[in-house]
C-alpha cells in the first residue's frame, strides 16, 4: 500500500469516540445563529422534489436550504480523526432523511457554533450520526435579511481564507465523496 493510500484510509476510517446529540431547533433561531457562524463547509444531498421555499415567516433563497427553514431535527456530532477533532451538524427533514451537513472549519466562529448547539432543545438519542453522501460541498457563510414580517436565509461566498481552512475543506469534501465548488 502506498503512503498516500494509507493516509486516505486512515482519514476516512479512523474516527474514535464519535458522539451524537439530537436537537430540534426553532427555525428562526437556527437561521439567526447560522448567520453568526462565519465560514463553514456545507455538503448537500439532492433536495426533495417538492421543496417549498417558505416556512413560518422564514424564506430560503434556494431549495437545498429548505431543510434549515423546516428542520425535522439536527444531529450534532463530534469525532477524533487522524487529522484531529471534527464537529459537524447534519440537518434531516421530517422523514429523517439527511439533506445537508455543516462542518466546523478553522475560521468558523467557535463561540457562535457552541451557542447554536447549546440553544437548540435536545431530543432523546435517535442513534448514531446519520450518513450523508453529499454530491457537492462549498465553503460558505449564511446571511439573514429582513423582508417585511419575514426573513430570507441565503448563502454567499465565505471570503478569503487561510491555507488551513482550504486544506480542511478539501479534506472533508474528499472524505465525504463530494466535489468542492468555489
Amino acid at each position: 500500500m502506498t503512503p498516500s493510500l494509507t493516509r486516505r484510509l486512515l482519514r476516512s476510517s479512523a474516527m474514535t469516540g464519535t458522539t451524537a446529540r439530537w436537537l430540534r431547533p426553532e427555525p428562526q433561531r437556527l437561521a439567526r445563529d447560522l448567520a453568526t457562524l462565519g465560514p463553514v463547509l456545507c455538503l448537500w444531498s439532492e433536495p426533495p422534489q417538492t421543496a417549498s421555499l417558505a416556512s413560518h415567516r422564514l424564506l430560503v433563497a434556494a431549495p437545498e436550504l429548505q431543510v434549515l427553514a423546516r428542520p425535522g431535527f439536527l444531529c450534532h456530532a463530534c469525532a477524533v480523526t487522524a487529522d484531529g477533532p471534527r464537529e459537524w451538524l447534519t440537518a434531516c427533514d421530517d422523514a429523517g432523511v439527511p439533506r445537508l451537513q455543516l462542518h466546523l472549519l478553522p475560521d468558523t466562529d467557535y463561540l457562535a457554533w457552541d451557542g447554536l448547539v447549546a440553544t437548540a432543545p435536545e431530543l432523546p438519542s435517535l442513534g448514531p450520526p446519520p450518513s450523508l453522501r453529499g454530491s457537492r460541498a462549498r465553503r460558505l457563510r449564511f446571511t439573514l435579511q429582513p423582508l417585511g414580517p419575514c426573513a430570507l436565509l441565503s448563502v454567499r461566498n465565505a471570503g478569503p481564507a487561510g491555507a488551513l481552512s482550504w486544506q480542511t475543506a478539501r479534506s472533508l469534501a474528499h472524505g465525504e465523496g463530494a466535489r468542492l465548488i468555489d
